[in-house]
Formats: C-alpha cells, structure tokens, sequence
C-alpha cells in the first residue's frame, strides 16, 4: 500500500530525508528482505494456510541485469545501479541498440548525468527522489532517444505494476520506509500468491535491489506491509 499523497518536489524530498530507517528483521518476516514469498506468507499471514502461486496474474520480464551497487564502487549510488540495470533490458529487450553494451561506458554516462544533476558521489547524499525523473531522460537522451522520459509517480497503488510492466518494462522504485529506507531498487515484474483455504490474493513486486544479484520481492496488495516511495517508469515504447 501506498503511504504518501502528491506533494510538491521539495516538499518530497523533505519527507524522504526526515523519516527515520525502520530496523531490519530476519528475511521473509515484516521489515526483513524477501527472498521466498510462500514462507513470508507463512510467517506474516497465517501458517495453517497452503499457499500456491497463481501463474496467470504474475510477470516477469527476463533480460534484465543483476548488478549491485559495489559492482560500481559503491557510493550510494543505489539510484544508478538500479538504472543500469534496467537499461540493458531496454537495449537488449525493447531495441535501444544505441545504449552502449560496455558495462563501464553505459555506467560512466548514467554517472555523469547524476553528477549534472548534483548526484555527490563522494558523499552521504545520493541522487535526490525529484530527479529520478531527469535522470531517466537525459540518459536516453545521451543516445539519442528523446522521446523517451522518466516520469515520477507518487500515488501509485500494489497493481500500478501491471500496466507498467505490460506496456513499458523495468522501473524504479525508490524508498522512504522499512528495511530499503532512502534506496532504490529496480522492479521487473510481479508475482501472485493465493491462499487455497479462501482463494484471498497477495501480490508481490520481483526486485533486483542492488545489495544482492539475486531476486527479492516487495510485498504488495493483500499482505500487511506498507511503503512511502516514488515508482519512476521509462516510457520507452
């Protein structure tokens, strides 16, 4: 669920920079990491029930990339990474051919349109949420794609993905709460579990977040988890 309403952009940063870190737990329990939906579900909803996935409401694009934030040196560079990694979904998957297929030479031009945008790689502060957006657009545009624009959206809801992931691809999803606090992660797709005992849903977002290469999942619609985030979506065609 969503926890925040639309707000001016520096009202926005203000209140992704104020709220404080929620402590982490032990994975698949609330405000751990998610690695194993089912055993989440176990965990946090009921352990009596049996759970199972539900194949036809789920959606994950393959051809996205795995790297992590210390694959590029690190310096809360979360955003970046997150970007790169959506990126080569973007070339490899949609037909961007002009995005450059060196790893050091698609991450140096996504590094030097944050620095443009104030990105201080040698400091505490990351690229701030409003530039997102920018960011996302002025990279496309580096290879001549300047049809394509980032776009932030703060009252996005657990579904939002579907439509995004069905007519655009990857996104961004950047974080003001719980355990992923002041990062971002990248989003390639969703997954549906349902009870079998009352045929109730739950729907969870597919992550590379950039700590790990492996998939990690958010909990979305129907478990109890809550976030304050801003999605950024590449509209590419």
């Amino acid at each position: 669920m969503n926890l925040v309403f639309q707000y001016s952009d520096s009202e926005i940063e203000r209140l992704f920079e104020n709220i404080k870190a929620g402590t982490s737990s032990a994975d698949n329990t609330s405000g751990g990491f998610i690695t194993a939906p089912i055993t989440y579900l176990k965990n946090e909803v009921n352990s009596s029930y049996t759970y199972t996935i539900d194949s036809s409401n789920s959606s994950v694009l393959l051809g996205v990339d795995s790297k992590t934030c210390t694959d590029f040196g690190g310096h809360n560079n979360c955003t970046l990474t997150a970007l790169y990694n959506a990126m080569v979904y973007y070339r490899d998957k949609k037909g961007y051919l002009n995005i450059s297929s060196s790893q050091s030479d698609l991450y140096d031009v996504i590094k030097t349109q944050a620095t443009a945008l104030k990105y201080n790689y040698d400091t505490s502060s990351g690229l701030g949420v409003t530039k997102n957006k920018n960011l996302v657009t002025n990279v496309l545009k580096q290879y001549g794609y300047t049809s394509v624009k980032g776009r932030n959206n703060y009252v996005w809801t657990g579904t939002s993905i579907k439509s995004v992931i069905s007519n655009y691809g990857p996104f961004l999803f950047s974080l003001a709460s719980g355990v992923y606090f002041n990062h971002t992660v990248m989003v390639y797709g969703y997954r549906t579990y349902k009870n079998l005992s009352n045929s109730k849903k739950y729907l969870f977002w597919v992550i590379k977040d950039g700590w790990s290469s492996k998939t990690r999942y958010l909990a979305m619609t129907g478990t109890p988890e809550r976030y304050l985030g801003c999605m950024t979506t590449i509209k590419a065609k």
